[in-house]
């Protein structure tokens, strides 16, 4: 389970998929009746969104024997 405190601290997401879309991190949220995209956090260049993107995978890695996962979005 990955949770994600949004950018703009507005929302905590349970997440299933991120992803990079230019300089935006966009988090799927899905289960049986629907699927939406959320917008997590947007950069000043897609290098930058996909630094965090690989963060993101650093912190999964780092707590993968635990339950759940948090990471919350930096501001730049």
């Amino acid at each position: 389970m990955l949770w994600i405190y949004t950018q703009d601290k507005q929302r905590l997401i349970k997440v299933n998929e991120v992803t990079v879309k230019g300089k935006k991190i966009v988090g799927v949220v899905r289960n049986s009746t629907y699927e939406e995209n959320i917008d997590l956090g947007k950069y000043e260049s897609n290098e930058r969104a996909s630094e965090i993107l690989h963060k993101i995978f650093l912190e999964i890695k780092e707590c993968s024997s635990a339950v759940s996962v948090e990471f919350a979005m930096p501001e730049k």
